[in-house]
């Protein structure tokens, strides 16, 4: 923060979207009544470092459904509380961390900018994807809170370029879709790990913009990606993959 005052970093609502769930520069989360402003919770994590991404989420471990709270960290790690919490000020009962043999304490303490859920088994929510400022994606597996395996780093951008945000396909939700600071949007097949293929946005006379926003209709058809002024593009993305395969 400025002058060593606390800032707020980033927002979201749970899933009632009763709760504001707001992320601070030295590591917390707070948890408001979004009727009354009431605060409801402090949540701790076990790092001072900034808070980039905040959400309530819904995945499946072992054969149980969890709604959890969820914050992303500048030093590369992934704090998770559980939905139901009994105290005011709750430290995270899980975080992930980027094992440093992956790259080194450098490589392994990368912001993440975004994140985001998809499947690769038995039709549920059970993989998270933390994009970096670095242009790359880490695949954990929700059921043992570990990368799915030891070579899951996909470095999807070109290096140094930042990832900005990402959606995943609905038929086919073990693609994810990920832009880049360079206005590029990738798709990542998060069951093997590969990036498999790329989009650039094309605007006459206009030079690219990275995608905010974006998201891909119930039928895997068509990819709507909004840039940070503004325009939004429709891509066709049907005869790229095929929401029929198995």
């Amino acid at each position: 923060g400025t002058l060593g005052i606390p800032q707020v970093e980033c927002g979201g609502f749970d899933l009632s979207e009763r709760r504001l769930i707001i992320g601070w520069s030295q590591g917390s989360v707070q948890v408001y009544n979004f009727s009354n402003g009431t605060l409801l919770h402090i949540l701790i994590t076990d790092s001072p470092s900034p808070v980039t991404c905040v959400r309530q989420v819904t995945y499946v471990r072992g054969k149980e459904v969890h709604i959890n709270f969820m914050a992303a960290l500048s030093d590369g790690s992934v704090a998770i509380w559980p939905n139901s919490l009994h105290e005011a000020e709750c430290r995270a009962h899980r975080t992930m961390v980027v094992p440093d043999w992956l790259g080194g304490e450098d490589y392994a303490e990368v912001p993440v900018t975004c994140v985001g859920f998809g499947q690769c088994r038995w039709g549920v929510q059970d993989v998270l994807v933390t994009g970096r400022k670095d242009g790359a994606a880490l695949i954990w597996d929700m059921q043992t809170s570990f990368l799915r395996k030891q070579d899951m780093a996909v470095q999807v951008a070109e290096l140094g370029t930042p990832l900005v945000t990402m959606c995943f396909m609905n038929r086919l939700a073990h693609i994810c879709l990920v832009s880049d600071a360079a206005a590029y949007i990738h798709f990542v097949d998060v069951e093997v790990g590969v990036k498999v293929g790329t989009l650039q946005g094309r605007r006459s006379n206009v030079q690219y913009l990275p995608t905010s926003a974006m998201t891909v209709d119930y039928t895997d058809s068509f990819l709507f990606a909004g840039d940070t002024q503004g325009m939004m593009q429709v891509w066709d993305i049907s005869q790229g993959f095929d929401s029929t395969e198995q």
